[in-house]
Protein backbone atom coordinates (compact mmCIF):
# COMPACT_ATOMS: atom_id res chain seq x y z
CA UNK A 1 0.00 0.00 0.00
CA UNK A 2 2.67 2.54 0.60
CA UNK A 3 3.82 1.99 -2.99
CA UNK A 4 0.12 3.04 -4.07
CA UNK A 5 0.08 6.23 -1.48
CA UNK A 6 3.62 6.93 -2.69
CA UNK A 7 2.24 7.41 -6.28
CA UNK A 8 -0.87 9.47 -5.58
CA UNK A 9 1.48 11.71 -3.45
CA UNK A 10 4.06 12.42 -6.43
CA UNK A 11 1.06 12.37 -9.21
CA UNK A 12 -1.09 14.61 -7.21
CA UNK A 13 0.61 17.05 -4.54
CA UNK A 14 -1.79 19.62 -3.13
CA UNK A 15 -0.18 22.22 -5.08
CA UNK A 16 -1.37 20.59 -8.19
CA UNK A 17 -5.22 21.32 -6.93
CA UNK A 18 -6.62 24.61 -9.01
CA UNK A 19 -6.51 27.45 -7.36
CA UNK A 20 -10.28 27.98 -8.77
CA UNK A 21 -12.44 24.38 -7.31
CA UNK A 22 -15.46 23.81 -9.45
CA UNK A 23 -18.48 21.24 -8.89
CA UNK A 24 -17.10 19.08 -11.85
CA UNK A 25 -13.76 18.75 -10.50
CA UNK A 26 -12.30 15.20 -10.57
CA UNK A 27 -8.54 12.47 -10.11
CA UNK A 28 -6.84 11.76 -12.97
CA UNK A 29 -8.45 7.96 -14.08
CA UNK A 30 -5.27 6.34 -12.40
CA UNK A 31 -5.07 8.68 -9.30
CA UNK A 32 -8.53 7.53 -9.14
CA UNK A 33 -8.08 3.70 -9.91
CA UNK A 34 -5.20 3.93 -7.55
CA UNK A 35 -7.42 5.67 -4.49
CA UNK A 36 -10.32 3.30 -5.23
CA UNK A 37 -7.67 -0.11 -5.22
CA UNK A 38 -6.46 1.89 -1.36
CA UNK A 39 -10.02 1.86 -0.14
CA UNK A 40 -10.89 -1.20 -1.06
CA UNK A 41 -8.17 -3.35 0.52
CA UNK A 42 -8.43 -5.92 2.75
CA UNK A 43 -7.32 -4.45 5.84
CA UNK A 44 -6.49 -7.10 7.64
CA UNK A 45 -3.73 -8.17 5.23
CA UNK A 46 -2.51 -3.62 5.89
CA UNK A 47 1.80 -3.35 6.12
CA UNK A 48 2.31 -1.84 9.59
CA UNK A 49 1.71 2.02 10.06
CA UNK A 50 -0.96 4.17 8.62
CA UNK A 51 -1.46 4.50 4.60
CA UNK A 52 0.20 8.43 4.01
CA UNK A 53 -1.85 10.76 1.81
CA UNK A 54 -0.59 13.49 3.47
CA UNK A 55 -0.23 16.98 1.35
CA UNK A 56 -2.13 15.75 -1.75
CA UNK A 57 -5.18 17.03 -3.89
CA UNK A 58 -7.69 14.87 -3.70
CA UNK A 59 -11.00 17.25 -5.06
CA UNK A 60 -13.70 15.38 -6.49
CA UNK A 61 -12.31 11.88 -5.51
CA UNK A 62 -14.79 9.03 -4.83
CA UNK A 63 -14.54 7.33 -1.62
CA UNK A 64 -17.67 5.73 -0.89
CA UNK A 65 -17.31 2.60 1.35
CA UNK A 66 -13.79 3.12 1.16
CA UNK A 67 -11.67 1.73 4.62
CA UNK A 68 -9.57 4.72 5.25
CA UNK A 69 -8.78 4.21 9.28
CA UNK A 70 -5.85 5.83 10.87
CA UNK A 71 -5.23 7.03 7.42
CA UNK A 72 -2.92 10.58 7.10
CA UNK A 73 -4.61 13.26 5.21
CA UNK A 74 -2.94 16.12 6.84
CA UNK A 75 -3.72 19.13 4.74
CA UNK A 76 -5.17 17.03 1.94
CA UNK A 77 -7.72 18.76 -0.10
CA UNK A 78 -10.55 16.51 -0.54
CA UNK A 79 -13.08 19.84 -1.95
CA UNK A 80 -16.01 18.08 -2.91
CA UNK A 81 -14.87 14.57 -2.41
CA UNK A 82 -17.45 11.73 -2.43
CA UNK A 83 -17.09 9.71 1.28
CA UNK A 84 -20.46 8.67 1.91
CA UNK A 85 -20.41 5.60 4.12
CA UNK A 86 -16.14 5.64 4.72
CA UNK A 87 -14.24 4.28 7.41
CA UNK A 88 -12.33 7.31 8.51
CA UNK A 89 -12.14 6.44 12.13
CA UNK A 90 -8.82 7.88 14.20
CA UNK A 91 -7.96 9.36 10.97
CA UNK A 92 -5.09 12.53 10.81
CA UNK A 93 -7.19 15.18 8.87
CA UNK A 94 -5.62 18.32 10.55
CA UNK A 95 -5.76 21.18 8.14
CA UNK A 96 -7.77 19.32 5.33
CA UNK A 97 -9.91 20.89 2.64
CA UNK A 98 -13.45 19.27 2.83
CA UNK A 99 -15.51 21.70 1.65
CA UNK A 100 -18.28 20.66 0.27
CA UNK A 101 -17.35 17.00 1.00
CA UNK A 102 -20.33 14.16 0.87
CA UNK A 103 -19.62 12.44 4.25
CA UNK A 104 -23.01 11.18 4.52
CA UNK A 105 -22.93 8.10 7.26
CA UNK A 106 -18.96 8.42 7.69
CA UNK A 107 -17.28 7.47 10.16
CA UNK A 108 -14.91 9.99 11.99
CA UNK A 109 -14.93 8.45 15.19
CA UNK A 110 -11.50 9.71 16.93
CA UNK A 111 -10.50 11.59 13.95
CA UNK A 112 -8.34 14.04 13.94
CA UNK A 113 -10.23 17.14 12.40
CA UNK A 114 -8.68 20.19 14.32
CA UNK A 115 -8.40 23.07 12.12
CA UNK A 116 -9.83 21.74 9.11
CA UNK A 117 -12.01 23.19 6.73
CA UNK A 118 -15.22 21.99 6.37
CA UNK A 119 -17.64 24.47 4.54
CA UNK A 120 -20.63 23.05 3.21
CA UNK A 121 -19.76 19.88 3.83
CA UNK A 122 -22.70 17.24 3.62
CA UNK A 123 -22.21 15.02 7.25
CA UNK A 124 -25.71 13.74 8.09
CA UNK A 125 -25.55 10.74 10.40
CA UNK A 126 -22.30 10.62 10.27
CA UNK A 127 -19.98 9.73 13.36
CA UNK A 128 -18.18 12.45 14.97
CA UNK A 129 -17.96 11.00 18.87
CA UNK A 130 -14.46 11.84 20.18
CA UNK A 131 -13.22 13.78 16.74
CA UNK A 132 -10.88 16.57 17.46
CA UNK A 133 -13.00 19.94 15.89
CA UNK A 134 -10.55 22.36 17.94
CA UNK A 135 -9.96 25.29 15.12
CA UNK A 136 -11.87 23.63 12.22
CA UNK A 137 -14.48 25.59 10.20
CA UNK A 138 -17.51 24.12 9.83
CA UNK A 139 -19.54 27.14 8.20
CA UNK A 140 -22.59 26.01 7.04
CA UNK A 141 -21.90 22.36 7.27
CA UNK A 142 -24.75 19.51 8.17
CA UNK A 143 -24.38 17.27 10.68
CA UNK A 144 -28.05 17.35 10.90
CA UNK A 145 -28.41 13.69 12.98
CA UNK A 146 -24.43 13.00 13.61
CA UNK A 147 -23.14 11.38 16.89
CA UNK A 148 -21.26 14.20 17.94
CA UNK A 149 -20.29 12.59 22.04
CA UNK A 150 -17.49 13.88 23.53
CA UNK A 151 -16.90 16.12 19.82
CA UNK A 152 -16.50 19.74 21.00
CA UNK A 153 -18.18 21.89 18.51
CA UNK A 154 -17.61 24.68 20.90
CA UNK A 155 -13.99 24.94 20.09
CA UNK A 156 -15.14 25.32 16.22
CA UNK A 157 -14.10 28.65 14.92
CA UNK A 158 -16.88 30.90 16.42
CA UNK A 159 -19.33 33.28 14.46
CA UNK A 160 -20.41 30.01 12.43
CA UNK A 161 -23.91 28.54 11.45
CA UNK A 162 -23.88 25.34 12.09
CA UNK A 163 -26.65 23.76 11.05
CA UNK A 164 -27.43 21.06 14.23
CA UNK A 165 -30.47 18.81 13.79
CA UNK A 166 -32.20 17.30 17.08
CA UNK A 167 -28.67 17.62 19.17
CA UNK A 168 -28.26 19.22 22.64
CA UNK A 169 -25.96 19.38 25.45
CA UNK A 170 -25.89 16.89 28.03
CA UNK A 171 -25.61 18.67 31.57
CA UNK A 172 -22.74 16.63 32.90
CA UNK A 173 -20.69 17.21 30.04
CA UNK A 174 -20.52 20.85 28.93
CA UNK A 175 -18.39 20.26 26.18
CA UNK A 176 -19.95 16.99 24.98
CA UNK A 177 -22.73 16.71 22.22
CA UNK A 178 -24.48 14.08 21.90
CA UNK A 179 -27.25 12.74 19.50
CA UNK A 180 -30.97 12.28 20.53
CA UNK A 181 -32.45 11.72 16.40
CA UNK A 182 -33.25 8.34 15.89
CA UNK A 183 -30.51 6.03 15.31
CA UNK A 184 -29.13 5.02 12.22
CA UNK A 185 -30.37 1.53 11.32
CA UNK A 186 -27.59 -1.87 11.20
CA UNK A 187 -26.42 -2.39 8.16
CA UNK A 188 -25.18 -5.92 7.62
CA UNK A 189 -21.90 -6.17 5.36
Amino acid sequence: MELLAAFVRSHAPASSCPDDLHSDIAPATDIQAVLTAIGRREVGHDDPGPINLANTCLAGADFADAQLAKTILLDANLYEASLPDANLANAALTGATLTRANLVHANLRGTGLHSAVLKSAFMPYADLAQAGLAGADLTDASVSAADLVLASPRRADRGQRLLFDRVQRPRSRPGAVRRIARRRPDRRR
